[in-house]
């Protein structure tokens, strides 16, 4: 959709040899305060986007609350055009992936109000991108704090051999044929010999995954 450049420059100190050590071996880092300054507009993007929802957008509900997912808005929105290209994003992704620049690929809002009792299904972002490659980067960016059903991530599952076999999550239903293609969805909780990685986070938090 859109490509940004980005150097090693002054956002970037804020990842240091241990933080790049720890992403290459876990595929996973939080960065605290990446964001601080832009909470306002991330949440005023957030509720411009769902006032004036795209085509793709839905809500998915399940007893009380609701979930509310959409995608792909941040040229209308925008907050979003200057989240994109003003904050310290494009430079951190670099950075974990020891990168000279980085390419924006898209947006995605998801809101999960209090009480929403629809899981999101253990997953892999690559096979619903369309792309492929090792090189990327995804940002978690909680605008209110998150004590508990904070993002869930299972320690070097992007090393895998194959991705996990992306499902529907209105339905669970699989969102591609050639299941022996994909790992079927895990349960980690129930397997000792994956190591989750979940961290309490404030607005402006970051996860790098």
């Amino acid at each position: 959709m859109a490509s940004q450049a980005a150097s090693h420059t002054s956002n970037a100190s804020m990842i240091d040899a241990g933080t790049i050590a720890d992403y290459q071996r876990d595929g996973a880092v939080c960065i605290r305060g990446a964001f601080k300054g832009w909470v306002d507009t991330i949440a005023a993007g957030i509720e411009r986007n769902m006032q004036n929802r795209s085509a793709t957008a839905s809500d998915i509900a399940n007893g009380r609350g609701s979930f509310f997912d959409d995608y792909c808005n941040w040229e209308r929105v925008p907050e979003f055009v200057s989240l994109v290209r003003g904050s310290p994003a494009a430079e951190l992704a670099a950075a974990v992936m020891q990168s000279r620049t980085a390419q924006f690929f898209h947006d995605h809002v998801l809101v999960k109000e209090p009480g929403t009792q629809k899981p999101t299904p253990w997953h892999q972002d690559i096979p619903y991108y369309f792309v492929d490659g090792r090189q990327t980067v995804s940002f978690w960016i909680p605008i209110d704090p998150v004590k508990e059903a904070t993002l869930r991530l299972i320690a070097g599952s992007h090393k895998w051999d194959k991705m996990i076999l992306p499902v529907r999550w209105l339905d669970d239903s699989n969102f591609y044929a050639g299941e022996g293609d994909y790992l079927p969805v895990p349960d980690p909780d129930k397997d000792p010999s994956m190591k989750v990685l979940e961290w309490e986070m404030e607005p402006g938090d970051a996860i790098l995954f």
